[in-house]
């Protein structure tokens, strides 16, 4: 049961402002024409990517760490990452491709983390660096593309390939730990 003190502490109201924050950034996103609607859309994408990492920060710092927090950073964090991916879809060519591999990374994963969770009572205990820095590169690499429209072509496959190699290499490594896990549970059986 999830104490009300542990849905207020800071860190976990940082999360709900960055899901509050989402439908606008979304908004801003795909409405932007001007130089200054683009510079406004990217700077809410970075102050909502800023949240992202402050509240994890707060949390350890703080030792306000709660289980409530470990589940809504997270979901926070995918949806946030799954707007950004849609707003650049409507707008830059080739980024359906970042969009197919988040979506895959994203899905095989939950998968595996709601299977160990119901059949063994297992999860993972916060994210891994792997994950860190393929979200900081996300990150990165979408505020880029928002601030600085239109770049060419080649600008954008770059950053485009480093997106997509941050998110398989935190998916290979984070695959791992779910392997590792599976041969730990069927060993102890």
């Amino acid at each position: 049961m999830v104490r009300v003190k542990e849905l207020f502490s800071i860190p976990n109201i940082i999360s709900y402002i960055r899901l509050a924050l989402m439908p606008v950034y979304v908004y801003y996103s795909l409405t932007a024409k001007t130089n200054t609607e683009f510079m406004l859309s990217s700077f809410l994408l970075l102050f909502i990517a800023i949240t992202d990492f402050l509240d994890g920060f707060i949390a350890r710092k703080f030792n306000m760490v709660t289980e409530f927090g470990k589940l809504m950073d997270p979901v926070a964090d995918k949806f946030f990452q799954l707007a950004i991916a849609v707003c650049l879809m409507y707008k830059i060519e080739g980024m359906w491709i970042v969009f197919i591999v988040f979506m895959i990374k994203e899905s095989i994963l939950g998968l595996c983390s709601i299977y160990f969770w119901f059949k063994h009572h297992r999860k993972m205990d916060g994210a891994m660096w792997c994950g860190k820095v393929s979200t900081f590169i996300f990150y990165s690499m979408s505020f880029i593309m928002a601030l600085l429209p239109p770049l060419p072509n080649h600008v954008y496959f770059m950053m485009e390939v480093l997106m997509i190699l941050g998110l398989c290499y935190a998916f290979i490594v984070y695959g791992q730990f779910f392997i590792n896990l599976y041969k730990e549970t069927k060993k102890n059986k």
